[in-house]
């Protein structure tokens, strides 16, 4: 995507390197996110895009809060079409996204740490 556009376009990596926003200015007014997730396997997936919104539209990317598994992004945009006279609006979202997490023995066996935890209740 980034190779084959012909307008600017930057790239936002996550703090682990699996995750990243591209930011594509497709027109002086106006931009578009776009969040994709690396895969272990090598995938590629688009997880959101934003909206095509009205003219005068910014959207930005404002943290990777990985802990929560949430992106926020804002997206500025003018009140009325007249944005000199009517003043900026901003929206802030935050997105959802999958965290893989580590699968721990005690998931493939429940029973075994249930064991465990009631051997530690009685002592």
């Amino acid at each position: 995507m980034l190779l084959s556009t012909p307008r600017w376009a930057n790239i936002l990596w996550s703090p682990n390197d699996t995750w990243f926003c591209v930011d594509d200015n497709y027109d002086p007014d106006n931009n578009r996110l776009n969040i994709f997730h690396i895969h272990p396997d090598g995938r590629v997936e688009r997880i959101w895009a934003s909206l095509d919104t009205a003219p005068d539209a910014y959207w930005k990317l404002i943290s990777w809060r990985m802990k929560e598994g949430i992106v926020c992004v804002q997206c500025d945009y003018a009140k009325d079409y007249d944005r000199w006279s009517k003043g900026w609006m901003k929206q802030r979202y935050d997105i959802p996204i999958f965290l893989p997490r580590q699968v721990t023995f005690d998931d493939l066996y429940p029973e075994i740490q249930r064991e465990k935890e009631q051997q530690t209740q009685h002592k």
